[in-house]
């Protein structure tokens, strides 16, 4: 049973001088181990109309050669490669997906809001405990606030102490000043300064006083800040004696905030009252606050408060110094 046709050449196969052929016929009973043996075929006539050709007969192992495409399609072929099956185009992708969707975007952080107050708490004490009994304390609270235009501090300080037994320390003032700026450029203000307190030492059972006036920024830089103002004081004390007294006076003040480095800040204020009864008669205070910051909430403060009155309580210094380390909280 033939199934393919192909040309056959060996040693033992030889075609003769006038270029005779030899074709093998492969079938079942015919194939031994990959190889086909000659046979005789008288005439053969190919399919293109050529001459025929003379088979000369063998059994002899020969290679199994292919004469040509046109020839070889003659018969049906079985040992030909399996025909390549063409891939599956590949789906269409949905119209959603070669629409690229914007990244999901996180929700945007919030800004802190800004913080419009501060408050300080400083504390301070001195203790002695020997042949003299000496225990001194004292407190300074600050509060601040500034939103826009306008500003407010309000200060408290108290000092009470005992030496050897006696009072050596017993006062308190309170002050409210607040500040609003009359224009745009923040260097122009309005201010209204008040306080109010005692200081048994001194025999000033009471005293309050109120300031009116106009201020202007001088400096206003990233870390120093100076102003000054000037304005109407009026001023009322009442003396442990029972008596009282009633003071007018220009008032001309300066404030000053310098943040020297990251962790030292000094603030200053003076403040200066010329009575109107005469030249000479006036009084003054002076301020100044060191603080080193310890850490973020924690500072120590060097303080120093000086007050000078040319009218005292009778039998009272004129001058009166005040020199202290505390130690400092702030929320």
């Amino acid at each position: 049973m033939a199934a393919d046709i192909g040309l056959v050449c060996s040693p033992e196969c030889v075609l003769g001088a006038a270029g005779h052929v030899a074709v093998a016929k492969r079938g079942s009973n015919q194939r031994r181990n990959g190889f086909f043996g000659c046979e005789q075929r008288d005439h053969y006539q190919r399919p293109d109309g050529q001459d025929h050709h003379t088979l000369f007969p063998g059994g002899q192992r020969s290679k199994e050669v292919w004469l040509d495409r046109t020839f070889a399609a003659q018969a049906t072929p079985t040992n030909q490669p399996p025909a390549q099956v063409a891939a599956p185009a590949p789906a269409p992708k949905p119209a959603a997906a070669a629409a690229a969707k914007p990244p999901v975007q996180p929700p945007p952080v919030k800004p802190k809001p800004p913080k419009h107050w501060n408050l300080t708490v400083d504390l301070g004490t001195d203790l002695e405990f020997s042949q003299t009994r000496r225990e001194l304390f004292y407190g300074h609270v600050k509060w601040t606030y500034g939103k826009d235009r306008l500003r407010g501090i309000v200060d408290y300080l108290a000092n009470y102490g005992k030496n050897g037994g006696i009072v050596s320390a017993n006062d308190m003032t309170g002050s409210v000043r607040v500040e609003e700026d009359l224009n745009k450029f923040k260097r122009v203000f309005f201010f209204d300064a008040a306080g109010a307190g005692y200081n048994e030492i001194r025999k000033i059972d009471l005293s309050y006083d109120d300031s009116l006036g106009m201020g202007y920024k001088l400096v206003t830089l990233t870390n120093l800040i100076v102003s000054g103002d000037v304005g109407a004081n009026y001023q009322k004390q009442h003396f442990s004696d029972g008596t009282s007294k009633d003071y007018e006076a220009v008032r001309l003040g300066e404030q000053m905030t310098w943040k020297i480095s990251r962790k030292l800040v000094w603030d200053q204020k003076f403040e200066f009252y010329s009575r109107v009864s005469g030249i000479g008669d006036y009084r003054l205070r002076l301020e100044s606050n060191l603080r080193y910051l310890l850490s973020n909430n924690l500072n120590l403060n060097f303080t120093t408060i000086d007050q000078f009155d040319t009218q005292p309580a009778p039998g009272i210094t004129r001058n009166d110094l005040l020199l202290r380390a505390t130690v400092g909280i702030k929320f």
